[in-house]
């Protein structure tokens, strides 16, 4: 039974595989989509215009590049917890659990936001007035802070679990050493 429950780990290999067409498909996509920009563009002639036009697509391409990077990692990082964990990738990629990985993920989710607010800001004729723009940027802040709050939190919570599995039995229970 222990080698069944252990081989189950395998199942993880569906979003492997999922996760990695997925980022394949966006980068693919945003390749596509970079080239028709950039020949857009210079249908459309010089002008600012055209230049705000062009810097907010943009801005929107490195959004998607970012989630296809996401994407990957995410796939990346899946692959090594659960099915093989001396893959060959670079330091940078490796993640030795899950909460690094979901740290990782955090942190290129908080630049998405970031890459997003700057578009908005891009566009912000798109606004009707610097409050409108204050109140989005507000909102992405707020759901920024939010995260990274719950990030901390979790990172603390899990650093006290593993500071009380190396800690004899003594100290967790504040009395003498538990023989059993």
């Amino acid at each position: 039974m222990g080698k069944l429950l252990g081989n189950t780990r395998y199942v993880v290999f569906i979003a492997v595989v999922g996760l990695l067409f997925s980022s394949i498909a966006v980068y693919v996509f945003s390749g596509i989509l970079t080239v028709n920009v950039i020949v857009e563009a210079f249908q459309h002639g010089f002008n600012t215009e055209v230049a705000r036009a062009f810097s907010s697509e943009l801005i929107e391409l490195i959004d998607l590049f970012l989630l296809g990077t996401v994407l990957f990692m995410t796939s990346v990082g899946l692959y090594e917890l659960f099915v093989d964990p001396k893959i060959s990738i670079p330091a940078w990629l490796s993640v030795a659990n899950l909460d690094q990985l979901k740290f990782n993920l955090v942190a290129v989710i908080v630049v998405m936001l970031m890459v997003l607010f700057l578009g908005a800001v891009a566009t912000a004729p798109d606004f009707e007035n610097g409050l409108d723009l204050l109140y989005y940027g507000g909102g992405i802040a707020l759901v920024i802070l939010a995260g990274s709050v719950a990030v901390l939190i979790f990172q603390r919570v899990h650093q006290n679990e593993i500071g009380h599995e190396h800690m004899p039995a003594h100290d967790i229970a504040g009395g003498e050493l538990n023989e059993n």
